[in-house]
């Protein structure tokens, strides 16, 4: 392998979890998880859209995009 080769690293780490794993584990990294959300939606009597939400969750300190926000607001429950 290449010493230059950065996919070739993160292929030969992750070469045995699916996306969905790792995106599983993305989110505990992060602690951006469907439960904060919910409780900051209906903290706001369900007005806060995910550009809010996604504010919210910054001045918490907790990093995330809005496309992430959005997408787990549209998860539908299992």
């Amino acid at each position: 392998m290449p010493a230059d080769s950065h996919r070739g690293i993160f292929t030969f780490k992750f070469h045995n979890y699916s996306f969905k794993h790792l995106t599983h584990l993305f989110r505990l990294l992060f602690h951006i998880d469907k439960k904060k959300i919910k409780r900051i939606h209906k903290k706001s009597k369900e007005l806060y859209g995910f550009r809010r939400i996604t504010k919210d969750l910054r001045k918490h300190k907790i990093k995330c995009s809005k496309n992430r926000v959005h997408r787990l607001m549209n998860l539908q429950p299992p």
